[in-house]
């Protein structure tokens, strides 16, 4: 199984991701993937970071950092003692706990002004979604992309509070772009 995610190449996205490191535009990425097809894309495409994912790593971020900072939270297919791959692993209370101060640090930092979500189902209300729910005073805007394949349903909620659909950003300041996300990030590229 972990051959499988290490067999994979970076796609569009990935490099899409990397484009925004590599142009200055994005420093901090987050993710509960464990594969590495990010850090494959910032090494094809010149990005130098910086990769955390170990209790000790999660510890050490620090967001005053000038380097691109590659965030995992629930481990690397590259290191398999230290993936969190079952719910045991996941829900560990220390693991939770720095998560949580790690995620509540992000949405406060006074040196982003705003954040992107993209990719994130939103569907582990167990792990991530109260620390993301817990941070709801953050100071700066969220930016909701919500995968939507049906272009009939695609929408631009002007605001995360009071938004009747439960997800952890409630309470945010920010918007919802519901959209089909690989159109998007197409959209982008070409831009």
């Amino acid at each position: 199984l972990l051959q499988l995610f290490n067999s994979k190449s970076p796609g569009r996205n990935h490099k899409f991701l990397a484009q925004l490191a590599r142009s200055g535009l994005a420093s901090v990425f987050i993710t509960t993937n464990f594969d590495t097809l990010i850090e494959q894309a910032f090494h094809e495409a010149g990005v130098s970071f910086q990769l955390y994912y170990t209790d000790e790593d999660l510890k050490a971020v620090d967001f005053k950092e000038n380097t691109v900072q590659l965030i995992k939270l629930h481990g690397c297919v590259s290191d398999p003692k230290n993936l969190a791959v079952t719910i045991r692993d996941v829900a560990n209370q220390r693991m939770l706990d720095r998560r949580s101060k790690l995620l509540r640090a992000l949405f406060t930092h006074p040196k982003f002004s705003s954040t992107i979500v993209l990719g994130y189902s939103r569907s582990d209300r167990f792990d991530i979604n109260p620390s993301i729910d817990n941070a709801a005073n953050q100071i700066h805007k969220v930016f909701l992309i919500d995968h939507c394949v049906d272009p009939s349903k695609n929408t631009c909620t002007l605001t995360l509070m009071g938004n009747r659909e439960f997800h952890p950003f409630n309470g945010y300041d920010g918007s919802v772009i519901r959209c089909d996300t690989d159109e998007l990030i197409s959209a982008l590229w070409a831009k």
